[in-house]
């Protein structure tokens, strides 16, 4: 997962820095008690299975721009942001 941050940070032009020191540990998936957090995550699933369908499948290259796209989605539980712009201004307001 480290591996697949960085590539992705390195796409976008950020620094590799911008959310901490990431380090390999073990993955851990939980439940969200967040309807919010809970509510982007079905968006997000209904963006990429349409994405899919359009595409007809999902190969690197349609992965890597569903990618991009979902950074760039807007989810009212982040304020109405793209994630990208709140890592972008992230990245600003660090030292």
């Amino acid at each position: 997962m480290v591996q697949l941050a960085e590539r992705e940070l390195l796409h976008e032009a950020l620094s590799l820095d911008v959310f901490g020191e990431l380090r390999a540990e073990p993955l851990s998936l939980a439940k969200t008690a967040d309807r919010r957090v809970l509510g982007c995550m079905n968006d997000m699933a209904i963006h990429c299975e349409v994405a899919a369908a359009r595409a007809g499948s999902l190969s690197a290259d349609n992965v890597r721009a569903l990618n991009n796209d979902l950074r760039r989605n807007i989810n009212s539980a982040r304020d109405d942001g793209r994630p990208i712009d709140l890592v972008a201004a992230r990245t600003v307001a660090s030292p």
